[in-house]
């Protein structure tokens, strides 16, 4: 999220109204060093989907890291940022008053 923020010049409100992780599972743990291998479904502005697996693993502080390992190429990052632009635009559009160019 962070490094598409970056590409797509979004906010992270932005980010977080129109990107949603559906289906979250582990597929894998590793108990020694605490890491899961797991997969989802990224939805994008409600208009598609992109099947992702990332991994999660506890630092010293319990605090999840998460790496997205599979599924987001160069491509699907610029299929991403041009729907998030677009959906901007539209809603730039619905609130921007009559009249005012």
């Amino acid at each position: 999220m962070k490094h598409l923020g970056t590409v797509s010049n979004l906010t992270k409100k932005e980010m977080d109204e129109n990107l949603d992780f559906q289906f979250p599972r582990a597929s894998a743990y590793d108990e020694k060093i605490k890491k899961y291998r797991c997969e989802a479904e990224l939805v994008i502005a409600d208009t598609w989907k992109l099947p992702i697996k990332y991994e999660s693993q506890l630092n010293d502080d319990d605090r999840h890291i998460v790496t997205v390992n599979g599924g987001i190429v160069w491509g699907n990052l610029r299929r991403i940022d041009k729907t998030l632009q677009q959906v901007k635009k539209i809603k730039q559009k619905e609130t921007t008053p009559a009249g005012s160019n």
